[in-house]
């Protein structure tokens, strides 16, 4: 089973983040961050991103904001900075403290959301398919908020790579294999990470809706799938 590290730390006075998150990271200007990592290697991008959301989840509704800063690409660097194991696998940071209130901060919060995309969604009849890939379509109303729950998932550049299949009672979650805007060769596993998140965000959906629900991860040779494109990569069942 993977075991999760979590470091948390406190920004202090003066401390240049650059060289760790990037120009995110001094934009921001972060009271407060989270360097979760993961020992393990049972789907670890996965898994990291679903128990980072759950926790981002939970300190929204506390009316603490947060945001990831990715670290994939930068994993070396990150590391040495943290003295960090290299079998030990991590993601992205996680800035958090009070939501800015000043007009500066507000902007500058604005403006990267805006340049990220993150504020832009795709349509949930681009998202869902029903039994096959042959076309999307609405989800059933049974479905419609949970399917909007995983919809509303955070991405890496607003990517958004997940599709989901809903096949003789099950819910499939695909990532797609090749995401342009995610970068290079290391930045394209953002796209198991964004499947945690997105995992979770329907995990807690269910909590809400009071849904009964497991999940089955694929590792390796995934078996038992309905056919997709080779576009897609498999991720994960969920049955309800």
């Amino acid at each position: 089973a993977n075991r999760l590290r979590v470091m948390l730390r406190d920004v202090v006075s003066g401390e240049d983040l650059v060289a760790a998150m990037g120009s995110c990271g001094r934009a921001l200007s972060p009271p407060h961050f989270l360097l979760p990592a993961l020992v393990g290697d049972c789907c670890p991008l996965v898994d990291l991103g679903y128990r980072m959301q759950q926790l981002v989840i939970r300190l929204t509704m506390r009316g603490i904001g947060s945001c990831y800063i990715g670290t994939l690409g930068r994993e070396t660097d990150v590391r040495a900075r943290f003295s960090l194991a290299p079998d030990i696998h991590i993601a992205a940071f996680l800035i958090f403290g009070q939501p800015a209130t000043a007009t500066g901060g507000r902007v500058i919060n604005t403006v990267i959301r805006r340049a990220y995309g993150s504020t832009n969604r795709l349509p949930v009849e681009e998202l869902f398919f029903q039994e096959t890939f042959e076309q999307p379509s609405a989800p059933p109303k049974s479905l419609a908020k949970l399917i909007a729950a995983g919809q509303r998932t955070p991405s890496a550049l607003n990517v958004q790579p997940w599709r989901f299949l809903w096949h003789k009672g099950s819910l499939y979650l695909f990532v797609k294999a090749e995401n342009p805007r995610y970068g290079g060769e290391r930045q394209q596993l953002y796209r198991s990470f964004d499947a945690g998140l997105c995992m979770a965000n329907l995990t807690l959906a269910l909590e809400a809706l009071k849904m009964p629900g497991t999940w089955h991860l694929y590792e390796g040779k995934a078996r038992d799938i309905p056919p997709y494109p080779a576009h897609l990569l498999p991720i994960a069942r969920l049955q309800l």
